[in-house]
């Protein structure tokens, strides 16, 4: 089975990820920490929202409290491009993907911290030819739940919302 590179990059993202926040994989060791300290059951919808040059990128899924999930979007898009002979195509990878781990706070019901990795890359327009951009934050904020919360102004612009989900 042959793996897409956008596959590849979440796999590492996610390694790096995990391995850099410290957070441990689901096992019944760490499964009796994670019971004693919230509400692993409770259903969380996470919505994204990016903006870098002109890509764009959104999303909006379902994740369990306290558990890491991933979301990865991408391929290749096919530009004309002129040659020598003529016209012709040429792909070019683009991609929007997402890491995140929500974490209600058991003392405040309202109150969720969110571990982030995002990335959106793709294909710009430049003077002369087509560049591949890419844009990444990794980032843990501490938000209302419901509510959007601004995790990067510039130079792209990222909403983060996390919800219970109903």
């Amino acid at each position: 089975m042959k793996l897409s590179p956008l596959t590849v990059i979440a796999a590492v993202l996610i390694a790096f990820s995990t391995a850099h926040a410290g957070i441990k994989p689901l096992n019944d060791n760490n499964l009796k920490h994670r019971e004693e300290s919230g509400r692993p059951d409770v259903l969380l919808r996470i919505e994204v929202k990016a903006e870098y040059k002109e890509l764009k990128g959104e999303v909006d899924f379902v994740t369990m409290n306290m558990t890491q999930c991933n979301n990865v979007t991408g391929g290749d898009r096919a530009y004309k491009i002129q040659t020598k002979n003529g016209e012709g195509l040429e792909f070019k990878k683009w991609g929007f993907i997402v890491n995140a781990l929500p974490v209600m706070n058991p003392n405040v019901e309202t109150e969720v911290d969110t571990q982030f990795q995002i990335e959106l890359s793709g294909p710009i327009k430049g003077k002369d030819a087509i560049n591949i951009e890419t844009w990444q934050l990794q980032n843990e904020v501490l938000s209302t739940l419901g509510k959007w919360k601004v995790v990067s102004r510039k130079p792209a612009l990222v909403k983060v919302r996390v919800s219970i989900d109903k």
